[in-house]
């Protein structure tokens, strides 16, 4: 395992702990790194199902040309795309 320190903005750092207050809710205790790694291996597998649009946002939000990420939005977006694309394999 390799040992680095990371920055996170504040939006992203308040998304990282309510997922863990959730995970924590839900009986599983996992740590902020856990829970990071979690969310960047999931990014890293899933980054081919994301349009430009979302890419560009993200980039935004990360030069902070953004004042505010719209988790919510990218997330339900996301969800309505894979929806879409599961119903029309089935």
């Amino acid at each position: 395992m390799i040992r680095k320190t990371i920055t996170f903005n504040e939006s992203i750092y308040n998304e990282l702990m309510n997922i863990r207050a959730s995970a924590i809710s839900a009986g599983k205790e996992m740590s902020l790194t856990t829970i990071a790694n979690v969310v960047l291996l999931g990014g890293i597998l899933g980054a081919n199902k994301f349009d430009n649009n979302i890419w560009k946002e993200i980039l935004a939000f990360i030069e902070e040309e953004s004042p505010d990420l719209e988790l919510e939005a990218l997330r339900d977006q996301y969800v309505e795309k894979m929806v879409k694309k599961l119903g029309s394999h089935a």
